[in-house]
């Protein structure tokens, strides 16, 4: 919503109480990307109303052999899963699937990988963020074929083997200019002793190491500090 005079445009800017006019270009467009969840139960309905709404989902970004990849992944679990996805993956949402095929796709060309090759590189993520108790059950369907890679050819035995894994093993595969960049999932509290659990991994191969608790963070930008 704006207001034009003197054939110039003016919207009214407001931060918390306080608000403006601010003069914009005629082209000037705002575009405000959120969680579907979160549009509808965290922003209020004033400004809310206020905008076009589009529902945007992963899969609506798939390209059509992307979507044969998802077919695939989703017939995988089907046979892998033992009980419902929510209980055998960490994080699961209805866009899993979709999010890991374009993950997958934007690290590994599909000029270069075969479907089956992709598929392998999506199975393998999966049994990652797989509970242990989700990778035990699939024995009845698949054997020990899964459990065998999630004991022998991934680290999920406790933090300092997995930081030695990847240090030795991937590094280059999470490694990024700021870092590595990785996510780990746990059922352990957060108020066990962290630096204590990495000291050993600190040693030998980092010189310094700071621990930050989301929580107790207001924003992103804090991180930067």
């Amino acid at each position: 919503m704006y207001i034009e005079y003197d054939g110039q445009r003016f919207v009214s800017l407001a931060l918390g109480t306080h608000s403006r006019l601010c003069l914009v270009h005629k082209d000037f467009r705002v575009i405000v990307i959120v969680d579907r969840d979160h549009a509808y139960t965290r922003i209020a309905p004033p400004m809310l109303n206020r905008f076009e709404k589009q529902i945007l989902l992963r899969k609506d970004l798939l390209s059509n052999s992307q979507r044969e990849i998802v077919t695939k992944l989703q017939q995988w679990c089907n046979n892998y899963c033992t009980r419902s996805m929510e209980k055998t993956f960490a994080g699961y949402h209805p866009d899993y699937l979709s999010s890991l095929v374009l993950a997958i796709t934007s690290e590994y060309s599909e000029d270069k990988y075969s479907k089956e090759e992709l598929l392998e590189y999506a199975t393998n993520a999966l049994i990652w963020v797989s509970t242990a108790d989700g990778v035990l059950r699939s024995k009845a369907k698949q054997g020990n074929k899964y459990i065998d890679i999630y004991l022998h050819k991934q680290e999920h035995t406790d933090l300092p083997s997995f930081l030695e894994y990847v240090m030795e093993k991937k590094g280059d595969k999470f490694l990024t200019d700021n870092g590595f960049k990785l996510g780990v999932i746990t059922y352990s509290p957060s108020s066990i002793y962290i630096q204590d659990l990495i000291e050993k991994v600190e040693k030998k191969y980092f010189s310094e190491t700071r621990i930050e608790f989301m929580h107790d963070q207001n924003s992103e930008k804090e991180f930067s500090r």
